[in-house]
């Protein structure tokens, strides 16, 4: 009797599960008053991963901003009855490591990323800087 071969893996299929760990515990998400743990900032995603997985940051919040990076995870968003994903919570399949987000998507989508968290915090500032200018503004011309 002899073995079926496997199919060859797709390249990125392979860096990822090489570069990566199942999840043992799932990590924190919880926030109270905006400060604690959730997921933000872009996902990515790779045709040979499938369609229905990406790629999302971890991070710790204070006042709803994303603070600091905690790690990658490979996720999945739950199916409603019609075949449509509900966003608002997810499945983690993998804790994934920089290296296998750099080799997979490049450097630059790795830089993005990690800035993507913080694009909040810059629209905030900027956002604060152009009301505080405005008000500044308007009580000067009194």
């Amino acid at each position: 009797m002899t073995a079926t071969a496997q199919p060859p893996q797709p390249a990125a299929l392979k860096m990822l599960l090489d570069n990566s760990k199942p999840v043992q515990m799932n990590p924190v998400l919880f926030r109270m008053n905006g400060v604690g743990f959730m997921f933000a900032g872009v996902g990515l995603r790779h045709p040979d991963i499938g369609k229905e997985y990406f790629v999302r940051m971890h991070w710790f919040t204070i006042f709803f901003v994303p603070v600091f990076p905690c790690g990658i995870y490979l996720l999945s968003l739950p199916v409603n009855q019609k075949g449509r994903p509900q966003s608002g919570s997810y499945y983690i399949h993998r804790a994934v490591k920089v290296k296998a987000v750099n080799s997979i998507w490049g450097f630059w989508k790795l830089l993005w990323l990690f800035v993507s968290g913080w694009v909040i915090v810059i629209a905030i500032i900027v956002g604060f800087f152009a009301i505080m200018e405005t008000i500044a503004m308007n009580s000067g011309g009194r």
